[in-house]
């Protein structure tokens, strides 16, 4: 029997037990992207991207690099951290606007959903009028560009106390003390000729010709690639570094196409989804479905607790009772792009510092 003949076979016996593999099946396709380069806004100081590296711990204590880079010019700078809370990131940047090698960003700041970007650094943002965006959970792509910085600094600093072990014979941590010499000759290396990127981009424009026709319309129900392993019901795998057979690889969740981006290079069509502002995704991303009445939209978070170390909100859905409102895992809320809801949703119920009640002396009676 030929390959052919045996793959029609066992197609017949999928059929015939009525089994769908359309969610679960791999693309083998790959996916592409756009190239970032095509689309960044070529003025300097005004978009900016934002990471945290975790590192061995030095003698001054340092455990962590916060890395801030300037998407049009490719400039960068890092400041060691001794933790990651919020406070902590927000000196670090602050320390980082002294040096002058980056300025305030005057538009936008995106860095991921951590908690150390959230509470008092988001607010320090939204004081300045600088847009914070967020990534959306496991989708790697959209920070490509600090990513890709991050993994340069990571073989740097990795090289280095190699050779400082190898060299006095002990493991040697201390990544801290080349910093400054890595900004400047990294940061000669990387800038990039805001001319040439002009005259680049110049060059590049949408011909709806060359395009063709979108696979998607703006009102279709689609179901999107997940970004990290779930079971066939949406829930988190165990193990969320590899995927398994089985293993779903679309939403459970149905959203609407709500806009249409046009590129200059393929793939020349991205697709915006309903409450989702932080994604776009290509049309080999999405599988199209007729079940509109799947579509949940959250109207407003209205409660927060924590079970086995899990936390869960409570989501009060759009044309639904109050009543009706049904606890979700936040790890899931944030990978379906609920991420600005729950970030907002901890800013305003943040617990007020307790008012301290001020110390007299008296003299004590005998």
């Amino acid at each position: 029997m030929s390959l052919k003949s045996n793959k029609k076979a066992f197609t017949s016996i999928i059929n015939h037990l009525g089994i769908d593999e359309t969610l679960t099946k791999i693309n083998r396709k790959k996916v592409r992207y756009n190239k970032f380069i095509d689309g960044v806004v070529p003025e300097p100081n005004w978009n900016y991207m934002s990471d945290l590296i975790e590192l061995p711990k030095t003698e001054e204590k340092n455990k962590y690099l916060l890395v801030v880079v300037d998407l049009a010019t490719n400039k960068f700078d890092i400041e060691p951290l001794k933790s990651k809370t919020a406070e902590a990131t927000l000196n670090g940047f602050k320390e980082i606007i002294k040096r002058k090698i980056l300025t305030l960003p005057e538009i936008s700041l995106k860095t991921d959903n951590g908690t150390e970007f959230r509470g008092v650094f988001n607010t320090f943002l939204l004081d300045h009028k600088i847009f914070h965006k967020v990534s959306l959970p496991f989708r790697k792509t959209q920070m490509a560009p600090v990513e890709s910085l991050n993994a340069t600094l990571g073989r740097l600093l990795t090289g280095y106390m190699n050779k400082k072990s190898v060299e006095l014979g002990i493991d040697y941590m201390d990544w801290d003390d080349i910093l400054p010499q890595i900004r400047t000759q990294l940061n000669e290396y990387r800038e990039r000729d805001l001319g040439k990127l002009k005259k680049y981009q110049d060059k590049l424009y949408f011909d709806p010709e060359v395009a063709g026709e979108p696979d998607f319309q703006i009102g279709d129900y689609v179901r999107y690639r997940v970004e990290r392993p779930i079971d066939i019901r949406g829930n988190a795998q165990p193990d969320q570094t590899r995927w398994r057979m089985g293993d779903r690889r679309f939403s459970v969740d149905v959203r609407q196409i709500i806009d249409i981006l046009c590129y200059p290079q393929e793939p020349y069509y991205r697709y915006k989804l309903s409450d989702m502002p932080n994604v776009s995704y290509s049309a080999d991303e999405l599988l199209k479905s007729d079940k509109e009445e799947e579509l949940f939209i959250i109207k407003q978070i209205i409660g927060k607790k924590v079970e086995k170390r899990k936390v869960y909100y409570l989501c009060w859905w759009k044309g639904e009772l109050k009543r009706d409102a049904t606890w979700q895992e936040e790890t899931q809320l944030r990978e379906d792009g609920a991420g600005p809801l729950l970030n907002r949703y901890d800013e305003d119920n943040a617990p007020k510092p307790k008012k301290t009640a001020k110390k007299v002396a008296v003299k004590k009676k005998k």
